[in-house]
């Protein structure tokens, strides 16, 4: 899994192993049964045609996995605090083993900005299809 260089440090700096050249490391996540993100993000130029796109959107997004076993479960959490969490969206995913490296995967979203095209628009959806990697 390749890395940035701020998600380095703070692996260096709680003891996470890392392997791989010194230009492109990488971490050693066989080591480990859970991930945690935070994918902050900043509004570059004008608003004009999308001023309340930071009220659906919010500011960062918030997403763990867990393994257990062969199945991978992860959630991810966005809101804008100060919409006193009436707008936001939460999204549920789940991986299991089909046959080898094929997995099947469920997803469930509900929320706000599922699509940046409808970011103001709440849906509520369940997703099923099939993969060939996962978050571990």
């Amino acid at each position: 899994m390749k890395t940035t260089a701020s998600v380095i440090v703070l692996m260096v700096l709680l003891g996470v192993p890392l392997h791989g050249r010194a230009d492109e490391p990488e971490i050693d996540m066989e080591a480990f049964d859970f991930v945690f993100s935070v994918k902050p993000w900043i509004i570059a130029g004008s608003l004009e045609d999308n001023p309340d796109i930071r009220d659906f959107m919010g500011n960062a997004e918030l997403r763990g996995a867990y393994k257990w076993q062969r199945h991978t479960i992860s959630l991810m959490l966005r809101n804008h605090l100060e919409s006193g969490f009436s707008k936001g969206a939460f999204q549920v995913d789940w991986s299991f083993p089909i046959h080898r490296r094929l997995r099947g995967y469920t997803q469930y979203f509900n929320g706000y900005g599922e699509s940046l095209i409808d970011y103001n628009v709440h849906s509520n959806t369940i997703g099923v299809g099939i993969s060939f990697t996962d978050y571990f």
